[in-house]
């Protein structure tokens, strides 16, 4: 059996502009913008008949609603998919004289089991998911999957990033941008 989960990192928002520093940010202009252009990044045919979901954050709603209805149905919110609410990069480990911090450790083991649920609920059963979800959320997944706790990735607003399980096999596409032209590239 094959199935995929595609991880989608919202446009740009307030909160990265420093426009507005609530959690729940909406997009930018660009942000909205990169996500028009996701629909072509996305392939005809793609993800059809794939679940879609979204983190319940404004930013990645709004992203996820310029998917629904041209190329996939409107997405689900699905609360796992929620960014920290704390800097990744500041507790992750990845300064050597800053162990992880507990919450990072708690964030990352909500995020496997996230893929837990997605895996038993959707692709154990042969369904695509597509999701809509943030950075943090992203780079955790991608250490648990890769067995990686030190990945270090840098991941682009409305990149593309693509998990295909085949039997005991699984690959992995990172940050697939292909579809935003540069000089809309953003971090």
């Amino acid at each position: 059996m094959v199935a995929t989960i595609t991880l989608i990192r919202h446009g740009q928002s307030r909160w990265q502009t420093g426009e507005d520093r609530s959690l729940d940010a909406e997009l930018t202009s660009l942000g909205h913008d990169q996500s028009r252009l996701l629909v072509g990044g996305l392939g005809a045919g793609r993800a059809a008949g794939a679940v879609v979901l979204s983190s319940p954050l404004r930013r990645a709603r709004q992203t996820a609603d310029y998917l629904g209805g041209a190329v996939l149905p409107p997405a689900e919110i699905w609360e796992p998919l929620r960014e920290a609410d704390f800097h990744i990069g500041s507790e992750d480990g990845s300064t050597p004289s800053c162990p992880p911090s507990a919450r990072y450790l708690a964030y990352r083991r909500a995020v496997e089991d996230a893929l837990k649920r997605l895996e038993d609920e959707h692709v154990g059963a042969g369904r695509d998911v597509v999701a809509v979800t943030h950075n943090g959320f992203i780079k955790c997944l991608l250490r648990a999957v890769l067995g990686r706790p030190d990945l270090a990735v840098k991941v682009p607003n409305c990149s593309v990033t693509t998990l295909r399980r085949e039997g005991t096999e699984i690959s992995v596409e990172i940050g697939r941008r292909d579809h935003v032209p540069p000089a809309l590239l953003t971090y």
